[in-house]
This record gives structure tokens, C-alpha cells and sequence, in this order.
């Protein structure tokens, strides 16, 4: 386990590439940017939080992390690089923080640069899941919608074509057209 300082803003390129034992990864709210391959090849992690402080994440910054299984971001305005998660092979669940109080197509372009993602946590601070937000997301089986929705926008999960299952709950008020168009499961 490693222990960053406060202090911290920017974790540097390939700052712990290759730390094989590292397991737990406290990122804390003063970082701003994780690098290029700054954890590439950290072998052991199997989560990571990242807090909304965090404005970019570079190329590889986690790539090859394989026991890396759950992401949870807690910002929507994250920018991910192309790669930053590649073979994370394990990597299939992404859980959004409690800052995010609305799901937008915007929102959800951080889920479709990481290709094995297929559940989503929606937290109960979201009331509305708008128009095209999962639109398109094909490796998308599962997403866990909360009590706190109330709306789900236009063609949200249209074209998912591996979507099994999702529980609408009572407090939806309004489904738009074309919501579940096209999803063949």
C-alpha cells in the first residue's frame, strides 16, 4: 500500500509502472492529473476511486492492470485518454460517485473509451438519465437505475445490444421514445 501526500497534484509518468504488490490505491481530492503509464502494469489493484478533483487521466495510466476489476469515478468531467484502461481485461463494472447528479451522453463517453465495462451504478443522487446517454453501448449488460430517477431520456439505451437487465423503479415518471429501441437481448 502506498501513501500519497496531500500535497500531490500531478502523479507523474510511470510514477508506480510496474509496481506488482501494489494493491490498494488511495488517490486523494488534490490530485489533478494521473499521468501517462503512471500505474501501468500494477498487477495486484483491483479497484480504484477516482475523485473529482482529477481532471485528465493520461495514455496507459492503468493499463495492464488485471486484477483491476471496478472503477468508480467521481466526476463526470474526467477526461480519459485512449488506452488509459487498456488490457484490464477484468475491468467490468463502473460505479459513478455520489457528484454526479445527472447522466448525459457526455457523461457516459468515459464508460465507452473502456471497451469491457458491461455494469453501470448510477448513484441515488441522479434524477434524471437523459436523451442518447448510453446510446450505442454495446458491451452494456447491466445498469443498476436508482429510486432517485424520475426521467429517462430519448433513445438512453437504444442499440444496446447486449442489455439483459435493467429494473425500472417506481419512481420513473417519464420514459421518452425509443429508450429500449433495438436492444435485441
Amino acid at each position: 500500500r502506498i501513501s500519497i501526500p496531500l500535497s500531490v497534484v500531478h502523479i507523474s509518468e510511470t510514477c508506480f509502472s510496474k509496481c506488482t504488490s501494489l494493491s490498494q490505491l488511495p488517490i486523494h481530492n488534490s490530485v489533478k492529473v494521473i499521468d501517462y503509464e503512471s500505474f501501468s502494469g500494477c498487477i495486484s489493484i483491483t479497484k480504484i476511486e477516482i475523485p473529482a478533483s482529477v481532471e485528465n487521466i493520461g495514455y496507459c495510466a492503468f493499463q495492464c492492470c488485471s486484477q483491476l476489476s471496478s472503477i468508480t469515478i467521481d466526476c463526470y468531467q474526467t477526461r480519459i485518454e485512449n488506452d488509459s484502461f487498456d488490457e484490464c481485461s477484468n475491468l467490468h463494472q463502473f460505479i459513478f460517485g455520489d457528484t454526479v447528479d445527472k447522466i448525459k451522453s457526455k457523461t457516459t463517453e468515459i464508460i465507452k473509451v473502456i471497451k469491457t465495462i458491461n455494469s453501470v451504478t448510477i448513484p441515488a443522487t441522479v434524477e434524471t438519465i437523459e436523451d442518447e446517454s448510453f446510446l450505442d453501448y454495446s458491451a452494456l449488460v447491466q445498469i443498476d437505475i436508482p429510486n432517485s430517477v424520475k426521467r429517462i431520456g430519448s433513445s438512453c439505451f437504444k442499440s444496446c445490444s447486449s442489455l439483459k437487465k435493467v429494473v425500472i423503479p417506481s419512481s420513473i415518471t417519464i420514459i421518452n421514445k425509443g429508450v429500449f429501441n433495438k436492444c435485441a437481448s
